[in-house]
């Protein structure tokens, strides 16, 4: 393969396999036409740019090297399976928290970081990938390179505001956004270590044939310098970060973790009298749909009318959701609102009228606590404010008791609070406490979000 057929199988290539997920997968597929197409162009154009960027550097890198080392053009179908091995593996850690593709992910962090972010993931991939395809030559310098190379950025992969997926594998609740760059730092320090791996092969191939092989004390001598100044320059970062996983871990051992809920508590109440018309934020809206606030008398008391326990009574009008599965509970409404939304738009103008006046209003419909849109979650029309899962949910809960059930606007907001605290435990109890006329100080270590984007 000539370097100039390289240099475009190797864009047309990395623009396919980004744009891959999107178009596949049913969620991302359906999120993407239904939302960053029609009514978020600002993020959907971002990701365009970003993923051509992406794929340019990653082509003119590979071309550089084509043009530096011929055995890459004689083994160019290995070169891209590797490439595209380390690219999905990437790709999955970066995304997993941000419904496995690159649009949320601008909406979540902004185009700048990511547009950084991913141009780093190109070159990180296009040199770990020559380091592997040369692996038989320079065994030892490959191996030590594209391996730290490859620890390195996938530690560094995931979302800032919605976690690391590396680290919620091994039960942390870790955000690469705690560190100083968000994450950046270790991507630089990724493609550090593999711009050194490729230096050395290049220098290899480049030097004369009488001086190419080194002897054996020179090989033993040079490999364990590198990998002992690369276990240097990781070893601050590593001791920050397990810092880091272990104070959280500890504080939440200690409190117990999340409150525990008592369900003679929280009890029905008469919501007929709330002037939902009236509310205008998500404080107003928990101060009118949890009256019984004003009794409680402890944080625990607090927790157990925002924060109940088992199978809501409208369960099985809405796939089994339950609230000691949030997570799940909430894959399930993100995808339900999409099933829900045309049908009650078009046959059942009542609801769909009942629920813009909730949802497109500042009544607390919303991910306001992650995506920075403030209490409301759609538009006038209906459209969504912001494409992340909480949102999404949200939304497909809030149609759902409005369609599915004979609740009041007061109660569907009540429960649409409640299903909003599981997901945003820390901010909607200290809103709660506050109101409460209790310290949102004393409130025991909740995660700030639960469940990706």
């Amino acid at each position: 393969m000539d370097k100039n057929t390289f240099f475009l199988t190797s864009f047309l290539f990395f623009s396919l396999l980004f744009l891959l997920p999107s178009l596949v997968l049913d969620f991302p597929r359906t999120l993407l036409l239904d939302y960053y197409l029609p009514s978020a162009n600002e993020f959907f154009w971002g990701g365009v740019a970003v993923i051509l960027v992406s794929s340019l550097l990653f082509a003119l890198s590979g071309y550089f090297l084509h043009s530096k080392l011929p055995l890459l053009s004689q083994n160019s179908s290995f070169y891209f399976a590797i490439s595209s091995l380390l690219f999905l593996v990437l790709y999955y850690f970066s995304f997993s928290t941000t419904s496995l593709s690159i649009f949320p992910y601008i909406e979540m962090n902004g185009l700048l970081y990511t547009l950084v972010a991913m141009v780093l993931n190109a070159l990180i991939v296009s040199s770990a990938a020559f380091l592997l395809v040369d692996v038989k030559h320079s065994l030892k310098e490959s191996v030590a390179s594209g391996g730290l190379s490859s620890l390195f950025a996938l530690v560094g992969a995931g979302c800032p505001v919605c976690g690391s997926a590396l680290f919620s594998l091994i039960g942390a609740s870790f955000s690469i956004g705690i560190l100083p760059f968000q994450g950046i730092e270790l991507k630089v320090l990724s493609l550090g270590v593999a711009l050194y791996g490729v230096t050395k092969v290049l220098d290899k191939q480049s030097a004369p044939q009488c001086c190419s092989t080194p002897s054996k004390q020179a090989t033993k001598e040079e490999v364990p310098s590198f990998a002992l100044y690369a276990m240097l320059a990781l070893l601050p970062l590593t001791l920050f970060v397990q810092f880091q996983i272990f104070e959280i871990n500890s504080l939440l051992a200690s409190k117990g973790g999340a409150p525990a809920a008592t369900a003679s508590f929280s009890s029905e109440v008469d919501l007929s009298d709330v002037d939902v018309a009236s509310l205008s934020s998500t404080s107003q809206t928990i101060v009118a749909v949890f009256p019984e606030l004003k009794e409680a008398k402890s944080q625990e008391e607090i927790a157990a009318v925002m924060m109940p326990k088992g199978a809501p009574s409208y369960s099985a009008q809405l796939g089994g959701i339950t609230f000691d599965d949030p997570v799940n509970s909430m894959e399930y409404l993100a995808r339900y609102y999409f099933v829900i939304k045309e049908d009650v738009r078009n046959n059942n103008p009542e609801a769909w009228q009942r629920y813009l006046s909730l949802a497109a209003a500042p009544k607390g419909i919303s991910c306001e606590f992650c995506c920075g849109v403030g209490p409301q979650g759609v538009d006038s029309q209906g459209n969504l404010r912001c494409g992340c899962k909480h949102n999404i949910a949200l939304q497909g809960l809030a149609l759902g008791l409005i369609s599915q059930t004979d609740m009041s606007d007061a109660e569907v907001l009540r429960e649409v609070m409640r299903w909003k605290t599981m997901f945003f435990p820390k901010s909607m109890l200290s809103i709660a406490t506050s109101l409460a006329g209790k310290d949102p100080s004393d409130i025991p270590t909740m995660p700030s979000m639960v469940g990706g984007c």
